[in-house]
C-alpha cells in the first residue's frame, strides 16, 4: 500500500415493517436479516482499489471475473514495479541497492543523434496514420474460436499469443525489414547511407519474395499490403521534410509492411537493432491495443502487459540481429496464430478489418 488506510466495519440489522396474518392489525417491525457495512479511507485511491479487489477475490468462480483487477496497476511513486507486476523472463537483476546490471541477451546500447531520435519516436508513434490499429493480428478470430477460453488465466493466454505472433513476425518479416535497411544504410566506417540508382529495383524484388511467403494467408498477406501501402504514402509526405541526402528518386507506391518500414529506418538513418526493435514494438503495441477493445485486457493492465512483453523479446531482437544476413532461414514459427489470423473473414461479426 501506499499510505495509511482506515477501515471501520459495522455489523447492521436489517428490520421492515410487517402487517400481522389478519392484515388489518397495525403495523409491526420484523427482523429479516442482517448486513456488513464496511467504510474505507486512505491516502490513495490505488490502495482503495487494491482493498476492494483482495475483498472480491473469493467471488471470482462465481462471476467469472474479480471487480477492480484493472484497477490495481496504478502504482504511488514510492511503491516499486516488480513489488506487483514482476516481469516475466526479464534479464535485469536488481540489488537491495537499487542498482542494475543488463544482461547480455539484451540489445547493445546504441547512441543516437537529435535527429535519430525524434525519427524512431515519429516512427513509433501511435498517430502515424498507417492503420495498424484496424488489425488485430489475429486476436479478434482467436477470442471467438475460444483459444482464450481454459482453466488458466485469460491474460496468460493472451500473453503467450502476443508473443508467439511477436516473435512470428520477428523471424519472418524482421528479416526482410534488416534486408531492406541494409539495401540502403551501411553499417560499416562511418554509419553512412549508400542509395543506389537500381535501389527500389532491388527492393521490388525483396518485396516480391515476401509476398511469396505471406500470400497463402490471405488475411495476414491483405493487413500487412494495407499498412506497408499506408506508411508508403506517409513517406512520401515525411523524407522530403527531413532534407536528407542521397534519397532514391522515387519510393515505393506500395509494398509489405516490413520491407517498407525497414526501407524508411535505412532512409531516416537508424540502426538496424533499433529499426528492429521498433517494427516489435508496433507488433507488440497494435495487438496489446486489439485486446483492450476486445475486453481481454483493461487500459491499466495493458501498460504493464506490453512492457513485460517488450522486455521478454528483447533477447529475440538481440538474436535476429546478430543472425548472419540472408533470407534462408526466414520464415513463420507460429502456425496456430496463423490458422487463427486466416479464420478472420469468416466470422459473422467482426471489430477489425484483419
Amino acid at each position: 500500500l501506499n499510505g495509511h488506510v482506515r477501515m471501520g466495519v459495522t455489523d447492521v440489522t436489517s428490520k421492515m415493517f410487517a402487517r400481522t396474518s389478519s392484515n388489518s392489525g397495525p403495523k409491526v417491525k420484523q427482523e429479516v436479516g442482517s448486513v456488513t457495512v464496511a467504510r474505507i479511507v486512505a491516502e490513495s485511491t490505488d490502495d482503495v482499489y487494491r482493498i476492494l479487489h483482495a475483498c472480491f477475490l473469493p467471488l471470482e468462480r462465481h462471476i467469472g471475473t474479480v471487480p477492480y483487477s484493472d484497477r490495481i496497476y496504478g502504482l504511488g511513486s514510492d511503491t516499486p514495479l516488480a513489488a506487483v507486476l514482476p516481469m516475466r523472463g526479464s534479464s535485469t537483476s536488481r540489488s537491495q541497492a537499487g542498482s542494475t546490471s543488463t544482461s547480455a541477451d539484451e540489445p547493445a546500447a546504441v547512441a543516437l543523434t537529435a535527429n535519430q531520435h525524434a525519427a524512431v519516436m515519429q516512427l513509433t508513434d501511435a498517430t502515424l496514420p498507417t492503420g495498424g490499429f484496424a488489425h488485430s493480428g489475429g486476436i479478434e478470430a482467436a477470442m471467438q474460436l475460444g483459444l482464450f477460453r481454459s482453466t488458466m488465466d485469460e491474460q496468460e493466454l493472451v500473453r503467450r499469443f502476443i508473443l508467439a505472433a511477436a516473435r512470428s513476425t520477428l523471424r519472418l518479416q524482421g528479416a526482410f525489414a534488416l534486408a531492406a535497411h541494409d539495401m540502403v544504410y551501411n553499417t560499416g566506417s562511418g554509419d553512412q547511407r549508400r542509395v543506389a540508382p537500381d535501389l527500389i529495383d532491388h527492393w521490388d524484388a525483396l518485396d516480391a519474395r515476401l509476398h511469396a511467403h505471406l500470400v497463402a494467408n490471405a488475411v495476414a498477406c491483405r493487413a500487412s499490403t494495407q499498412q506497408g501501402t499506408a506508411l508508403s504514402r506517409v513517406l512520401a509526405y515525411w523524407l522530403p521534410s527531413l532534407l536528407l541526402e542521397g534519397l532514391p528518386p522515387k519510393l515505393p507506391r506500395a509494398g509489405h509492411m516490413a520491407t517498407i518500414f525497414g526501407l524508411a529506418g535505412g532512409l531516416m538513418g537508424l540502426p538496424r537493432g533499433v529499426m528492429l526493435q521498433a517494427l516489435v514494438h508496433c507488433t507488440v503495441r497494435d495487438a496489446t491495443s486489439a485486446a483492450v477493445r476486445l475486453n481481454l485486457l483493461g487500459p491499466l493492465a495493458a501498460v504493464g502487459f506490453q512492457a513485460s512483453v517488450m522486455r521478454e523479446l528483447l533477447a529475440d531482437v538481440s538474436a535476429a540481429q546478430a543472425a548472419p544476413p540472408g533470407l534462408e532461414a526466414a520464415a513463420g514459427c507460429a502456425p496456430l496464430v496463423e490458422c487463427a489470423h486466416a479464420a478472420h473473414d469468416l466470422l459473422e461479426a467482426r471489430l477489425f478489418v484483419t
